[in-house]
């Protein structure tokens, strides 16, 4: 998604996704090792609705 920095005002895209909390620490890594200054707000969902295929 298309956002905009809050203090900046710079453009800036957005990624949004859910994973399970096994996959965080591989997530979390690669995140380091592509923008180590990227800001990243981690939430615990509670509930999912809708088309959802576990592979």
């Amino acid at each position: 998604m298309d956002g905009e920095g809050v203090f900046t005002g710079q453009h800036r895209k957005v990624l949004k996704t859910v994973i399970t909390r096994y996959q965080l620490g591989e997530v979390k890594n690669i995140i380091k090792e592509i923008d180590s200054t990227a800001f990243v707000n981690i939430t615990e969902t509670t509930e999912v609705i809708g088309m959802f295929n576990r592979e």
